[in-house]
């Protein structure tokens, strides 16, 4: 049971499969070889992102300016599962400064540059005012 105050930062659950996988190849790290199903019973006004936007939608906000240098050197304008990994994995390792100036930068868009992305000019307060205005994760969830 969860009394959640802030987003919880960013969660992945393999499946039974991959989770038995992964904690054979890599105990240390994976230390459980079972998935981790969850249920949320919301009891109060409640939010969650589960799964990934579908890929167009990904895309097109990727197609901001201020966002395109964490694309993959190589893209060809279609997003894969394997485009959406190195993308996530580029913004988890950029450095603060960087990170803070993305986000910046997002917050200062015109509303009719951002297409049908508008939410990230709603959203991205919210986090930063949780988790800072430097904290990768706030990218992540856009």
């Amino acid at each position: 049971m969860l009394s959640i105050q802030k987003a919880l930062p960013l969660q992945l659950h393999p499946n039974k499969e991959l989770a038995a996988k992964l904690h054979k190849e890599d105990p240390e790290n994976f230390t459980d070889d079972n998935h981790k199903p969850e249920i949320a019973i919301a009891l109060s006004k409640f939010e969650a992102f589960c799964g990934w936007k579908p890929s167009e939608e990904i895309e097109a906000t990727f197609e901001l300016e201020t966002l395109k240098q964490y694309l993959p050197k190589d893209y060809k304008g279609k997003f894969t599962n394997e485009v959406v990994k190195t993308v996530t994995s580029n913004i988890l390792k950029d450095s603060d400064p960087n990170i803070k100036k993305v986000q910046k930068a997002l917050l200062d868009l015109p509303k009719e540059k951002l297409g049908k992305q508008t939410l990230i000019q709603e959203l991205l307060p919210r986090l930063q005012s949780q988790y800072g205005d430097e904290d990768p994760g706030n990218l992540v969830a856009l």
